[in-house]
Formats: structure tokens, C-alpha cells, sequence
């Protein structure tokens, strides 16, 4: 049960953190959903989460750990992207029904992230205000 707080919790907080808070508020049927579906995963530091090309078949939020997002340039080197900090949505954008990853998404320390696959994110939707 912990587990389960924990998830909409979190989000609660980034809410806040985003100065969202009094646009966006969580109906307890919302946070039920989110409790339910999110589920935790470690990812080692060096990790992909996804690769550049895949599918992307889940939303990820990172709880603990830092996260870059990259692409290679013409040698095959890292190109930085993004960082990822604790308590935010990796890839708050997968909205659409087939979703190809623009970048690569890696463990830059081990990392605990939620994750809820993309056809409950659409119900979530289907729920949600």
C-alpha cells in the first residue's frame, strides 16, 4: 500500500513544484487510477530506458537518479539533450497512439522510475477533467 501513496504523492508534489498546483488538481478517482497503474522500476546507472527509434510503450517519471536524454551526432558521440531531475515526467509527451523516441534515454546514476503503460495513460485521459 505504501507503493501506492508514494506514486500520487509524488506527482502531487511535482504539481506543486511545476506552480501548477492551481490549474491542475487531482480528483481522488484520478489519484486511485494513477496508484493502480504506475508500477516501480531500478534502472542501473549506464542503462538505456529507451532507445532512439523505439516505440515508447510507457510514460516514465523519475523518482530517484539522474536521467540525460541524448542522440548520437555524425561520430556516434553523445549529444546532450536534456537532464532529467528527480520528481518530474521523462516523457510527459506520449500522447499520440504510435510514438517513435526522438532521443535515448539514460541512467546517469542507478534511478527508481515509475512507469504506466501508454493505453492506461489513454484511459487515464478518458478519465481525467
Amino acid at each position: 500500500m505504501k507503493r501506492e501513496i508514494a506514486i500520487a504523492k509524488l506527482i502531487d508534489e511535482t504539481i506543486l513544484k511545476m506552480g501548477a498546483h492551481s490549474h491542475v488538481q487531482m480528483s481522488e478517482g484520478e489519484k486511485a487510477f494513477i496508484n493502480e497503474h504506475f508500477e516501480p522500476i531500478t534502472v542501473k546507472k549506464g542503462e538505456h530506458v529507451v532507445n532512439k527509434g523505439e516505440e515508447v510503450l510507457y510514460l516514465y517519471y523519475l523518482e530517484k537518479g539522474n536521467i540525460k536524454l541524448w542522440f548520437p551526432d555524425k561520430e556516434n558521440r553523445e549529444i546532450t539533450a536534456k537532464f532529467v531531475e528527480e520528481k518530474e515526467f521523462i516523457n510527459f509527451f506520449l500522447s499520440h497512439n504510435t510514438h517513435y523516441a526522438y532521443y535515448n534515454v539514460k541512467a546517469l546514476s542507478p534511478c527508481k522510475i515509475w512507469r504506466m503503460e501508454k493505453s492506461k495513460l489513454h484511459d487515464f485521459y478518458n478519465l481525467s477533467f
